[in-house]
């Protein structure tokens, strides 16, 4: 909260990629983000009021999943997109 939030642009040295290429990029991706996810954790436990990690989100209140709940919601709502982008570039 309250962080300068920035982005991060890439290129990649071929015009084209295979699709194992294609599959090692996403699992980087998606790693990277369960790591960003843990730093966040460890920042919200620096807070004056930490709020509670664990299986009562996302129900309202003060809460925060876990890392593996938060991974599992974001493998939920990107798999299928990620899919239909990949069978979009073979149409």
């Amino acid at each position: 909260m309250n962080d300068i939030l920035g982005a991060t642009t890439w290129s990649y040295p071929k015009d084209k990629v295979t699709i194992e290429e294609v599959l090692q990029i996403i699992a980087a991706l998606r790693s990277g983000f369960a790591a960003a996810y843990d730093g966040y954790l460890t920042k919200a436990a620096t807070f004056e009021k930490p709020p509670e990690v664990g299986e009562r989100w996302p129900r309202d209140g003060y809460y925060l999943p876990t890392r593996e709940a938060f991974t599992r919601e974001f493998e939920r709502r990107a798999s299928a997109n990620t899919v239909d982008r990949l069978l979009q570039a073979f149409e």
